[in-house]
């Protein structure tokens, strides 16, 4: 008797591992969004900071967007959130945002095949608990979501992000 109750018992955790693998194993795992924080200008910093909330480090800007005639910060993260504070350093600063799918190429020995169509879905976007988007929006690299904001020196934004792998 108590070894059919052992057997079973092992029949359905197997049952129920296998079921959790099949219909959503990969649901919780983490998918990697590109988010784009940048203002249009010829200065060499920036007119805002990015710090990350939970490890209060303030990031660098990607010296790259230079060429586009841009300042700003790239942050491309396999997690499925992100918390930022954002703190204005001059008057007029005008803030614009790019979520994005990451960016990866079709083929790495090869940059003109161009880059890998990833979608994410982002499930918040909300600045100072203001919600921006309200419904699951998806995009990818070439298609992200903007936003734009206008911010005078010493103004401090929070920024909070979710995400998930956009359904197939």
């Amino acid at each position: 008797m108590a070894k059919k109750i052992i057997l079973s018992i092992i029949g359905i955790l197997a049952l129920l591992g296998a079921y959790s693998i099949l219909n959503g194993g990969n649901k919780a795992k983490p998918t990697t969004a590109r988010i784009d924080i940048s203002e249009k200008t010829t200065n060499s910093q920036p007119c805002f900071e990015v710090r990350e909330v939970s490890t209060k480090k303030l990031l660098t800007p990607a010296k790259w967007m230079a060429k586009f005639g841009q300042q700003g910060y790239v942050i491309q993260k396999n997690a499925m959130s992100e918390e930022l504070e954002i703190t204005a350093t001059s008057d007029k600063c005008k803030i614009n945002f790019a979520l994005r799918g990451p960016w990866e190429l079709k083929d790495k020995n090869d940059r003109n095949k161009g880059i890998k169509e990833l979608w994410v879905e982002y499930t918040k976007f909300a600045i100072n608990g203001q919600d921006i988007i309200t419904k699951p929006t998806s995009a990818w690299h070439n298609k992200p979501i903007y936003h734009s904001i206008i911010a005078q020196k010493g103004n401090i934004f929070y920024v909070l992000l979710n995400w998930r792998k956009a359904a197939e």
